[in-house]
């Protein structure tokens, strides 16, 4: 769970934990989780969310790529794909598609394929 040292000087032991996020949660965990997180506070409702996986070809990072089906109302989506650009994460909009969800409603269907950039 981690290690120790004595510090000779003062016999002070100093335990170091460390912690492996990876054991319980994958960088898509997360990922989903960022994703979801943004698309409420824009108002946003997305339908399902799919991983194309690693894309390690990716250079100078590595790229997780996810697929995100969404709807809400223009305005929300442009709020919603705003604040992905714009996210602490490094996350891009790599392609989008939208259709209205109806004739009789103003509410679109989004298709949208986002990556993280990850710094292993």
């Amino acid at each position: 769970f981690g290690s120790s040292e004595v510090n000779t000087e003062t016999q002070a032991t100093t335990y170091i934990v460390t912690f492996d996020i990876q054991a319980t949660a994958t960088p898509n965990t997360f990922f989903s989780g960022e994703i979801e997180n943004l698309a409420n506070t824009s108002g946003i409702s997305v339908t399902d969310i799919k991983f194309s996986g690693k894309n390690i070809q990716v250079k100078p990072l590595p790229k997780y790529m996810v697929n995100v089906s969404c709807e809400g109302s223009m305005e929300s989506l442009i709020k919603f794909m705003h604040n992905i650009e714009n996210s602490k994460r490094l996350l891009s909009i790599e392609k989008y598609q939208i259709s209205p969800k109806s004739s009789k409603s103003s509410d679109v269907q989004v298709s949208l394929v986002v990556s993280e950039a990850v710094i292993e």
